[in-house]
């Protein structure tokens, strides 16, 4: 298994050929290919496949790193659950919301509590206006070059990890 600076070589030198590979095969225009790109770069540096132990990855969310405690400790390390093509990009966005969704309502219960400021009607009335705006269009626009490049950086992870093993199983 490579180690977490080979992954990192690995995930800088990706970015041109993926931005390329977007633009020239796919004919994605310039944002869409931003979005691809951008997100398979921060799949393979912190939200990657490796978040299940303490790696850079791991590592590179601070503070913040405390929210991936649970996923670590309910995932084993290389399971398909965590380094599998479909479900492991797939677990660790709907983990992501879940837990950010939990976190950020206990940051406004906290403001609400100590500071005394009730922030719920304002986030009531951003949601309706996020909910009357929304289309599915726009949602595809914006999430869909976002989700490829997530599997895309897990797929990059995972291969190296497979190839590097094969190699090592032969020495």
């Amino acid at each position: 298994m490579p180690s977490g600076k080979v992954h990192d070589n690995i995930a800088f030198f990706s970015v041109t050929p993926i931005f390329v590979t977007g633009h020239f095969f796919f004919g994605l225009n310039f944002i869409d290919n931003l979005l691809l790109t951008l997100s398979c770069l921060i799949c393979q540096l912190m939200f990657g496949p490796d978040l299940d132990t303490k790696s850079k990855q791991y590592k590179r969310w601070g503070l913040f790193k405390l929210i991936w405690l649970p996923y670590r400790k309910i995932l084993g390390h290389r399971s398909r659950y965590t380094h599998g093509l479909l479900w492991g990009p797939i677990i660790r966005c709907i983990y992501f919301v879940i837990t950010s969704f939990m976190v950020f309502i206990g940051v406004i219960y906290a403001i609400n509590y100590f500071l005394e400021i009730n922030l719920f009607p304002l986030l009531l009335q951003i949601l309706l206006f996020i909910i009357n705006n929304f289309t599915f269009e726009s949602f595809l626009n914006i999430f869909l070059p976002i989700l490829c490049g997530l599997f895309l950086g897990t797929a990059i992870h995972t291969l190296t990890d497979k190839i590097a093993s094969f190699f090592k199983n032969l020495i």
